[in-house]
């Protein structure tokens, strides 16, 4: 991977969940909120959670059609 793909910050920071740590920041959860909203989001149960999700959504939906 090239310093760009490192440096990538998690897809949700820009519509976080309710879930996610980058949505009501505190002293409390900014060092996790820095960590997996930024460059280990792959490694977030929460990231992981949501995009399983829709992929589920996805999935039923294509075998309504």
């Amino acid at each position: 991977m090239n310093d760009l793909e490192n440096n990538r910050a998690c897809p949700l920071v820009k519509n976080p969940s309710p879930d996610c740590y980058c949505f009501n920041m505190t002293s409390r959860n900014i060092d996790t909120a820095i960590a997996y909203c930024g460059n280990k989001f792959n490694e977030c149960e929460i990231y992981k959670n949501i995009v399983c999700l829709k992929e589920i959504v996805v999935q039923k939906t294509l075998k309504t059609l």
